[in-house]
């Protein structure tokens, strides 16, 4: 037998998770400002920006990615569509003229 699971259990764990993601985000903002003004006696101010640069880096970077996976995606679709255009056109030459025409030509 399945055992079936509350419609409010579910919603709690839902709930509860997204409660942890927005946490474990927030304290990834303000714990490395935290660290670096401690361990390196920079002001917070500082601290800040270099990781907000650094962040901005992430960034830049993971668009690119993005952008080169689309990219290369989307050429080998074209390169695909471009390989059976060309296998029905051949295809219906063949119908047409016939196979020893289409190999000669």
């Amino acid at each position: 037998m399945v055992k079936e699971n509350k419609f409010s259990k579910i919603f709690i764990l839902m709930a509860l998770s997204f409660l942890g993601l927005a946490l474990f985000s927030a304290s990834l903002q303000f714990l490395p400002i935290a660290h670096m003004a401690k361990e390196f006696g920079i002001p917070a101010a500082v601290a800040g920006t270099v990781l907000n640069v650094v962040e901005a880096g992430g960034w830049v970077t993971t668009i690119v990615s993005n952008l080169t996976a689309v990219g290369s995606g989307g050429l080998s679709l074209l390169a695909a569509a471009g390989r059976e255009s060309i296998k029905a056109y051949l295809k219906k030459e063949i119908k047409k003229k016939g196979k020893r025409a289409v190999i000669a030509w």
